[in-house]
């Protein structure tokens, strides 16, 4: 049985990022821009609760199905193959799976 390193594990990672930096980069920005445009109606939570309530709901999916494609994103790499942009929003067919498994390991 092949044990698990620490240290090539986080050499790979490493090398990885190095030769994809840019692409990771623009991942990590499309996510931040996404994320801040879901959250300017909830800053005026106060005026109106029900479009609060309504937006951070939508906040809560939308970031769960980018949190179901970085996972797939990052096992391509692991795998060999290159992640693509689509891979952010591919997961949405995974997503009560994703929320049932998260709600009983919590």
């Amino acid at each position: 049985m092949k044990r698990f390193s620490i240290g090539e594990a986080v050499q790979f990672g490493w090398e990885t990022w190095k030769r994809n930096a840019l692409f990771w980069i623009g991942v990590v920005l499309v996510i931040v821009v996404i994320d801040a445009v879901i959250q300017v109606p909830s800053t005026r939570g106060d005026q109106q609760p029900a479009l609060a309530l309504v937006v951070s709901l939508i906040g809560i999916l939308v970031h769960t199905v980018l949190q179901i494609g970085l996972t797939k994103m990052s096992l391509r790499f692991v795998d060999g193959d290159r992640g693509e942009f689509s891979d952010l929003y591919s997961g949405y067919p995974l997503f009560f799976n994703y929320l049932i498994t998260t709600i009983f390991w919590v």
